[in-house]
């Protein structure tokens, strides 16, 4: 590469700054990797630098061997984080507030989030969880969210370290509900 060449690569520091749908397509493109016989290595590279930094092959073909496996290293490196839930999220400027009081949830939002959970759609689940704050929040970190009205794609952009956080946090609860619903359901032995 030219030293006149200059090429301006997005800053990758951890999970927030990939979206959710990075993410998934990052776990396809290992799957992907693994079935293949040959230049595993290559095509993961490339695939990898485009997905994250939006850097055509021809770009990285130019870059030297140290310049492409530090940003492959960067990048890869987000994969370290360890996501806890947050209450609130901002997403393009917006505040969002995850449901204060899950055993004040309605109806309609446990029949929808149900039926989204057995099909895996995630980025609605999240329109669920997540929405826009109603006024202030008080001293005590509490606030108000809009009443529930239906799911919608609003968090197709959603960070990979909130999505993961969130999925992570609810597979956990349910498995514990889960298991203390069959505990409490076993007959005694006598």
């Amino acid at each position: 590469m030219k030293n006149t060449d200059i090429i301006k690569i997005k800053k990758i520091d951890s999970l927030r700054d990939i979206s959710y749908n990075q993410f998934l397509q990052f776990n396809e493109l290992v799957v992907l990797a693994e079935q293949l016989e040959e230049d595993k290595d290559s095509f993961l590279t490339y695939k990898l630098l485009k997905l994250f930094y939006d850097l055509p092959k021809e770009t990285v073909k130019k870059f030297t061997l140290e310049q492409t496996e530090e940003l492959l290293s960067k990048a890869l490196s987000i994969f370290d984080d360890s996501p806890t839930l947050q209450n609130i999220v901002i997403m393009e400027g917006k505040e969002y507030g995850l449901i204060p009081n899950f055993g004040k949830i309605k109806g309609g939002e446990l029949i929808d989030l149900e039926d989204l959970f057995k099909n895996d759609k995630w980025i609605e689940i999240f329109s669920i969880l997540y929405r826009p704050i109603v006024g202030e929040i008080n001293d005590r970190g509490e606030y108000r969210i809009e009443e529930y009205e239906e799911y919608d794609d609003r968090f197709k952009n959603i960070d990979a370290y909130t999505a993961i956080a969130c999925k992570n946090f609810f597979f956990k609860s349910f498995q514990i509900l889960k298991q203390h619903t069959l505990t409490s359901t076993e007959t005694p032995k006598k």
